[in-house]
């Protein structure tokens, strides 16, 4: 994060790598007293594209089904796809 002390603003873009909570403290001074306002900050963990981790099948024989089991990193439960 980064303050513009002429525009009086904190600002920043997380990246996945900031998903988390964050405990933030804001202080201004007139030059004789300190005034700090603390909050926490939430990143969410937003959009992330699906992986699949798995590898089809590249060969099947004549008349069986072809069923592969696609798991990707995002889901817990398998897919299956059979295909006439």
């Amino acid at each position: 994060m980064a303050f513009d002390a002429a525009t009086h603003i904190l600002s920043g873009t997380p990246t996945n790598d900031n998903v988390g909570v964050f405990d933030i403290t804001v202080r201004v001074n007139d030059g004789t007293v300190n005034i700090d306002q603390s909050y926490q900050l939430t990143v969410n963990n937003v959009n992330d594209l699906p992986v699949i981790t798995t590898t089809p099948p590249l060969t099947i024989n004549a008349n069986l089904p072809y069923i592969y089991e696609i798991m990707p990193l995002m889901l817990m439960k398998a897919t299956y796809l059979p295909i006439p």
